[in-house]
């Protein structure tokens, strides 16, 4: 779990890192000048390491990460390494995607060295169009929606006990998941009664069951729709 309080923060960016341009020579030299530990991070994308404290968090980010979110990205961070780039503006080095997966892997960085480093890409984006792009990124995953019974049946296939946040993530969907199917089916179920039509019945108390089916007969004769009942 992450401390609480106040959140890493990443240094101010200096001169000599706004000059140096992206790449593999930006990520965290271990003693001796050995290379890095990149194994969090895929192979193909390891010439696009950089320090996590060569980057600015953006400040006038419109999402905001509290303990539950950063609890859940450090879980899959841990579970299945760096699988997504970090968007950053080359001249500014300010994020304009992965804020959260940043501020994650400084945290995770505490007690796993590895996470000092992040594959990320630098664009040339004048402010307004970072601005743009990082308001279009989050808000078109907002706009998806789960189709909650395929879900569900992909929650019962997920394997837990990996990791702790992770688990924690994933049973608080599944507990949503079963609570709005539920949900679902109750409505259905009484807008199926709504629909219903309406009906009228008689129910004639006989003296036997041969007066219960000389009437039961007489009035199927009729046309009416009957059937016996016996207490």
């Amino acid at each position: 779990m992450p401390r609480k309080g106040k959140l890493p923060s990443i240094p101010k960016l200096s001169q000599q890192d706004a000059d140096r341009p992206a790449g593999s020579q930006d990520v965290t030299q271990t003693p001796a000048d050995q290379p890095p530990d990149l194994s969090h991070i895929p192979p193909q994308l390891h010439p696009l390491a950089v320090r996590c404290d060569s980057l600015v968090f953006d400040e006038d980010n419109c999402v905001e990460h509290d303990e539950a979110n950063l609890d859940a990205i450090m879980g899959s961070l841990e579970e299945f390494g760096q699988r997504v780039l970090v968007v950053f503006n080359s001249s500014t080095r300010v994020i304009e995607k992965g804020n959260g997966t940043v501020r994650a892997a400084l945290m995770l960085s505490e007690r796993d060295p590895r996470w000092a480093n992040i594959a990320a890409v630098g664009f040339d984006d004048d402010a307004g169009k970072a601005t743009a792009f990082a308001i279009a990124d989050n808000r078109a995953a907002q706009l998806g929606k789960w189709n909650h019974n395929v879900l569900k049946r992909q929650l019962e296939k997920v394997r837990t006990g990996c990791n702790e946040k992770l688990d924690k993530m994933i049973g608080s969907l599944a507990d949503k998941t079963k609570l709005y199917l539920k949900k679902q089916q109750d409505k259905q179920a009484a807008a199926a009664d709504s629909a219903a039509p309406e009906k009228w019945e008689v129910i004639v108390a006989c003296d036997g069951e041969d007066q219960q089916k000389e009437i039961f007969e007489r009035l199927k004769a009729e046309g009416l729709d009957c059937r016996l009942i016996t207490f």
